[in-house]
Order: structure tokens, then C-alpha cells, then sequence
């Protein structure tokens, strides 16, 4: 069952003696104002949580109950390796780790039918963050980055609106501004990059990916288009995805 994977995942302690439940999100960024923005906290269970949970919510008209397990599998155990390398910045990405280059502790931590899920991750986000070559094994891994993917933009989204409605009546936060063209920019950048690498693969597997990826990106305009009449309703300038 996957909540016997997330009960166990959830117990893990890594080497710096860090939780799934005591990594937060969003923490280390390389802009002084990021701090002060992103609360309250999310952790990196929460947000594993929350994904499982959306699986089924959101995907369950396009994949049969053994993919959304597959897919839940996945979800489960994509940001366990973060017990060792620390929580990485979506906004602040660098070049993504080949697999040759995979922390073995990584792999100590994962159930041992995961290394290869969390090692096609790896390749689903390369391919398509990064014009990646390699085409992952299963839609699974890709699905599942796609799902991680909207989760980090939307709540991002909701930590932003949170900050401007404490900041309301106060001067004009510049930084706050600044952090909204970037994010809305960022968004719109990947969801264009995520439907012309996902094109590409309309003939390689046996699922209705272009499907699947248009309904996630419309969940995704719903939920950050609430975050945004908030966010300009406190006088702050925002954009619509494409």
C-alpha cells in the first residue's frame, strides 16, 4: 500500500539528521528577500503528502488504479535523496546530476524497488527541464514530474499571497514585486517548455500524456489564479499563464 511506503520514508532520518518532516521548502534561496517570503513552512512531507493525495484527485479519469500507484510509488520517494543533499531550489536549479554522479548514500535510503523509479525521475526531469536526450523507461516518472512540478509552482504561489496580505498597508515591497515577475516568468517558461518536450513523445508510450499534461496545467491556472486576485488585490502587479 502507499501509505506503508509514506509511513516509511516519513520515519527515515539522514546523516545530517534531518526528517522529511523537519526539511522545509523554499528556505535556501540565493536572494536575501526569500526568507522573510516564504512562510509559514512547508515540509517536504506535506508536500509529499499532498502529491499522493492530488494523484488520485486530479488523475484519475486518465490512468487505471495500478498506474496511479506507480505513479504514487514514484512521488513517494523523488525527494527522499533531499535527507542527504538538502532541499534544492526549483527557482534556483543547476545543472541536474547525472546518474553516475548519485550520492550512494542516496540509494541506502530508498526502498530497493525505488532505485530505479528515483533513477528515471532523475531522467524525466532532465528530459524535460533540461532538453535531456534520454527518453525515461516508464510515463510514470515523467507524470510524476509533471505533478511535483505544478505542486511547487501553485504553492509557491500560496506562500506569495500569504506574504502580501501581511504586508498590506505598509510601503510598496519592491522585493515582493520583484519575486512575482520572476515567478510568473518562471512558470510560463516551463509549462511552454513542458508541452514541446511532452510532444514529443505523443507516439512513445501508451497514454494520452499531452491529455494529461493539458489538465494538470488548467488545475494549475485555477489554483494560482485565486493566489493572484488576492496578490493584486494588495496592489501588486501580476500575469497570466499561458
Amino acid at each position: 500500500m502507499i501509505k506503508d511506503r509514506l509511513v516509511h520514508y516519513s520515519k527515515l532520518v539522514g546523516p545530517h539528521g534531518d526528517s522529511l518532516a523537519s526539511l522545509f521548502r523554499f528556505q535556501k534561496k540565493p536572494n536575501s528577500d526569500y526568507p522573510k517570503i516564504y512562510l509559514p513552512f512547508d515540509s517536504l512531507l506535506n508536500h509529499k503528502s499532498r502529491l499522493i493525495r492530488n494523484t488520485h484527485r486530479w488523475l484519475g479519469e486518465f490512468l487505471t488504479r495500478e498506474d496511479i500507484f506507480e505513479v504514487q510509488c514514484t512521488l513517494a520517494c523523488h525527494d527522499v535523496p533531499e535527507l542527504v543533499d538538502g532541499d534544492v531550489s526549483r527557482l534556483a536549479a543547476s545543472d541536474l546530476q547525472s546518474e553516475s554522479a548519485i550520492n550512494p548514500l542516496i540509494e541506502l535510503l530508498l526502498l530497493p524497488d525505488d532505485v530505479t523509479r528515483y533513477r528515471d525521475f532523475l531522467v524525466a526531469e532532465d528530459f524535460l527541464e533540461h532538453n535531456g536526450v534520454s527518453i525515461p523507461d516508464s510515463f510514470y516518472s515523467l507524470i510524476a514530474r509533471m505533478m511535483d512540478t505544478i505542486d511547487g509552482n501553485y504553492f509557491a504561489f500560496a506562500l506569495l499571497e500569504n506574504y502580501a496580505i501581511k504586508v498590506w498597508g505598509d510601503d510598496f515591497d519592491s522585493d515582493l514585486q520583484k519575486m512575482l515577475d520572476r515567478s510568473y516568468a518562471y512558470v510560463n517558461k516551463m509549462r511552454l517548455r513542458y508541452r514541446e518536450r511532452i510532444a514529443l513523445l505523443s507516439e512513445y508510450y501508451d497514454v494520452d500524456l499531452d491529455g494529461i499534461l493539458d489538465h494538470l496545467q488548467k488545475v494549475e491556472v485555477e489554483k494560482i489564479d485565486r493566489f493572484s486576485e488576492t496578490i493584486e488585490a494588495q496592489g501588486y502587479r501580476t500575469a497570466s499563464l499561458v
